[in-house]
């Protein structure tokens, strides 16, 4: 089965504890995420014949945004690099329509980007395991590509890149990847994800788990 290439838009925002000062990404549609790691931790080191990332596949993933080297055949690639399918943050992102009524936190709406570097066209090569001239050129895609994120939308404050390789780290995809998102507030450490991902491995959610033991304890 084709695996859709569309990119999934859910209402997301990033909300500020006015008491903390703390700012999360709400992005709910970040759990509808499937891939090679879901069950178990061990990593699942699937073939090259369904991965959307390997050549031969870029019509299972969103159109891309840019190829390096630039110009490069299409059956030459070195890096892609796509919208993320469940991103976080869009061009034209809004917060949800009744969290604008609520006063315990502020709401800042989620325009911003959120892209996916697919990090070399071989299946199995890592971070650790790739050449040095292959990863220059990642290291490059990435500069250029916040570059351009940061001059050509508007309202942007601050910009990351990350890898996360492995269940462990949150990646959903054995094929090497990273990540950029870019932001209309200063991308600080204090900013993290939230999804239902917890409630749907443990029926609850973690703000009713955080509750119940705060409950329960002794002072």
């Amino acid at each position: 089965m084709a695996a859709s290439s569309s990119v999934e838009t859910h209402p997301s925002n990033i909300r500020k504890d006015p008491l903390t000062g703390i700012r999360v990404i709400m992005a709910a549609g970040r759990n509808k995420r499937v891939g090679d790691f879901q069950e178990g931790l061990e990593v699942k080191a699937t073939t090259p014949l369904d991965c959307p990332f390997c050549p031969g596949h870029e019509s299972m993933t969103p159109p891309e945004i840019r190829r390096f080297p630039p110009n490069s055949p299409l059956s030459d690639w070195k890096i892609r690099v796509v919208p993320n399918k469940h991103a976080a943050m869009l061009v034209e992102g809004k917060s949800t329509p009744d969290d604008k009524h609520r006063v315990n936190y502020q709401i800042i709406a989620a325009r911003g980007a959120h892209e996916v570097g697919i990090m070399t066209p071989d299946h199995f090569l890592n971070l650790a395991t790739m050449g040095a001239d292959q990863l220059a050129l990642n290291i490059e895609a990435i500069y250029l590509r916040e570059q351009d994120l940061y001059h050509n939308v508007s309202g942007i404050e601050g910009i990351q890149a990350w890898i996360n390789y492995g269940k462990q780290a949150g990646a959903t995809l054995y094929h090497s990847h990273w990540q950029l998102i870019c932001l209309p507030i200063n991308a600080n450490l204090d900013v993290i994800y939230v999804t239902t991902t917890f409630r749907d491995d443990n029926r609850y959610t973690i703000f009713e788990k955080i509750l119940e033991e705060a409950t329960n304890d002794e002072l």
